[in-house]
């Protein structure tokens, strides 16, 4: 994507809109960023006629039943969410599943249609909930479609967006600073993670047989290959709309650094995580609240389990990525048990020692390491491991 001249010229449109028209005119700068943005999805991505329809179709529906059912219920409700975000998710999970079984229907999931599902489901909650006042439709639609982060993120929330319209970035002062992210990003896709492949679960995909000791290492060496791709890809695209004077929020910190599961899914895809700890973690946790008062354990195990389970089906509807979110799901239950039982006494010390804290990070690197186990290798290759 961006070694094409149309993305570039994309990229020099946004620039010319964002700098040239003045803040204060944010919803004909937000018109613009759509017209160039719908330009630049068609001429790169090149989605079909079926899925540049569901596009605008998913994007009419949310913000005109928004604007609707706000205007008749000063005050809507959860459930009010869930009927206005179902269109979409039907189309979302329809197209998943087509696509996961090679149907031909599968062209009813369109590149950017997981992302786009989670804006949507941010923003009608958003304004539900009152943090959103009234949407205009330019900004709205805007904030679908805004090209460098329409592919694979990162993702604003709505307030985020209208607010980086309104007063755009000057990173003028910066600007070797956001070349060397680019450059960095470049090539940790095109170098790190190219070097690293080769040894990785991805060249066991197709193996007739695998080796326990091949697929440790290729777990190891995949958590390289996955981390330089979406790291180096989420550094070229926050570098490009840093430039452009649209602030784009960070989406990794570290991760692989983290010493427990709990951290590493604050430091990973981290606009992502926000977004599933938000519109899916905090609800289910609070119905059970009301459901079953004083279990206190059982309700994170459920609501860790109900997320994952929406994390794994998010990135592929198959068995392996239900079983990736169960692992990740498990971990966050194992860790609440064991704080549990194994609470910090008074008198302990506040921090870990260097040697304690090592060994956390590596226990935590190792656990998410053999989760990409089941996010790359289907069922039926785990079956003939040797």
């Amino acid at each position: 994507m961006f070694t094409t001249l149309p993305f570039w010229c994309a990229c020099v449109g946004l620039f010319i809109v964002v700098r040239l028209i003045p803040p204060e005119r944010v919803r004909l700068k937000a018109a613009a960023l759509c017209a160039i943005s719908v330009a630049g999805i068609l001429l790169v991505l090149k989605p079909q006629p079926v899925q540049a329809g569901l596009i605008a179709l998913s994007i009419a529906w949310v913000l005109l039943a928004l604007h609707f059912v706000m205007r008749r219920e000063a005050k809507a409700t959860l459930r009010t969410a869930l009927l206005l975000i179902a269109p979409v998710l039907a189309i979302w999970t329809s197209g998943k599943i087509f696509a996961a079984n090679s149907s031909p229907l599968g062209v009813l999931f369109f590149v950017g249609s997981s992302y786009l599902l989670v804006k949507a489901f941010s923003l009608i909650k958003d304004r539900i909930e009152g943090r959103v006042g009234a949407i205009d439709p330019f900004v709205g639609a805007a904030y679908f479609l805004y090209f460098p982060a329409f592919l694979s993120g990162p993702m604003h929330n709505y307030p985020e967006f209208e607010a980086a319209l309104g007063k755009p970035e000057d990173s003028r002062e910066d600007v070797i600073g956001l070349v060397f992210r680019f450059v960095w990003g470049l090539f940790q896709v095109n170098v790190l993670a190219v070097l690293l492949e080769p040894s990785s679960l991805t060249a066991l995909v197709n193996s007739e047989t695998i080796r326990w000791q091949d697929l440790i290492v290729g777990a190891f060496f995949y958590s390289g290959v996955l981390f330089f791709n979406f790291s180096g890809y989420c550094d070229m695209v926050i570098a490009i709309s840093r430039g452009l004077g649209v602030a784009i929020p960070e989406n990794f910190s570290r991760p692989y650094l983290a010493t427990s599961i709990r951290e590493f899914w604050r430091r990973w895809h981290i606009t992502f995580s926000r977004a599933l700890t938000a519109h899916v973690f905090m609800p289910v946790s609070r119905a059970l609240t009301r459901a079953l008062p004083g279990r206190r354990f059982l309700i994170p195990a459920i609501g860790y389990t109900a997320t994952f389970l929406f994390a794994g089906f998010w990135h592929g509807a198959t068995a392996n990525f239900l079983l990736w979110g169960l692992w990740h799901a498990g971990g966050l239950i194992a860790q609440d048990f064991a704080q549990k039982i194994m609470p910090r006494r008074p008198g302990m010390a506040a921090k870990d020692s260097l040697i304690v804290r090592t060994l956390k990070i590596l226990a935590t690197f190792s656990f998410v390491s053999a989760g990409w186990i089941f996010f790359v290798l289907p069922l039926d290759q785990l079956a003939r491991i040797s």
